[in-house]
Order: structure tokens, then sequence, then C-alpha cells
């Protein structure tokens, strides 16, 4: 009766002794994948095609025009627009 009572106890210990490191391993892998997960975000997000909503700006340019006679400076008032750059 008592090889068996201590069988059992030492059955339980081995037990518990695996459970720990079940639950070790779990730990392990859970911030395994996190830390994928985390570095794969600037990756995935390079992919991605780049979506501008704001077309607010494209509209804009088309209403500059580039103007006919020069009305910024003072020697060149009145004459004919010319773009340097």
């Amino acid at each position: 009766m008592a090889d068996l009572k201590m069988l059992e106890i030492n059955s339980h210990i081995s037990l518990c002794k695996n459970l720990k490191q079940v639950a070790r391993h779990e730990e392990t892998i859970r911030r395994s994948v996190l830390l994928v997960l985390l570095y794969l975000i600037a990756p995935v997000q390079a992919i991605l095609p780049i979506v501008d909503p704001d077309v607010w700006h494209r509209s804009t340019g088309q209403w500059i025009t580039v103007p006919a006679k020069d009305s910024f400076s003072s020697y060149g008032m009145g004459k004919t627009w010319i773009a340097y750059s």
C-alpha cells in the first residue's frame, strides 16, 4: 500500500513538472507569436498601396495658372511672365 501511495505521489510530482514545462513552452510560444506580429506591422504597411483620400490639392492645382503678365515685381510690372525655375 505504501508503494502504491509513493507511486501516486511520484506520478503527481512528475505530472506537475510536465505541466510547468508545458506552461513555460506555451508562454514562450505566445511571446514569439506576439513578437512576430509586432515586427510584421511595418512590412505589411509598406506593401499596402498608398491611398490618398484628399483630392482637394489636385483640384486646387487645376485652378492655379501661370500668369501671362508679371504683377509681382516692380521692374517687370506689365511685362510677359518668365518662369525661371
